[in-house]
């Protein structure tokens, strides 16, 4: 058995001209598979991105073979007071098209929109969203089946067991 890795297009982060980077599709395969033909309970599929930008029509190829998905599910922006800011991390408004698209069993967060900022600008970044914020508009979406969301502690490990 092994690894298929997928890179899909991800976050463009810098300046435009520079090339955008990848989000990965992960997937287990026993020996003598091939990918897409595994026995979902022992090979599951893995989407990360960091960013939560992704392209909707690219991912919509490979939805039905998405298990877990491991993305920020709150967003981190750049700005003053009310005024809109400039978002640094996508925040759960991007997170819920995601999963609309790959429509998962288990979302493992990434907390790369919570911060603890300190010193003089500190106040101009903010969070966006929150996880809780995040499961209250997972259970309002009928979407024929519940996505779940999956604390993961840094240093523990977690056991995502799929049915």
């Amino acid at each position: 058995g092994g690894l298929t890795v997928r890179a899909t297009s991800g976050a463009l982060v810098g300046p435009p001209w520079q090339r955008r980077e990848n989000g990965y599709v992960v997937s287990g395969t026993r020996a003598g598979q091939s990918r897409g033909g595994g026995d979902p309970k022992t090979c599951p599929t893995v989407y990360i991105e960091p960013h939560v930008e992704f392209s909707p029509e690219e991912l919509r190829s490979i939805a039905s073979d998405v298990d877990i998905v491991i993305t920020p599910v709150s967003g981190q922006e750049l700005g003053v007071g009310f005024a809109p800011g400039f978002e640094l991390v996508h925040g759960p408004g991007d997170t819920l098209k995601l999963l609309d698209v790959l429509r998962p069993k288990y979302v493992l967060p990434m907390r790369n929109g919570a911060i603890d900022a300190e010193g003089p600008l500190s106040s101009l970044v903010r969070e966006v969203g929150s996880e809780k914020e995040l499961e209250r508009r997972l259970q309002s979406k009928n979407w024929g089946k519940a996505i779940k969301l999956v604390d993961v502690i840094p240093g523990k490990d977690v056991m995502v067991k799929l049915e």
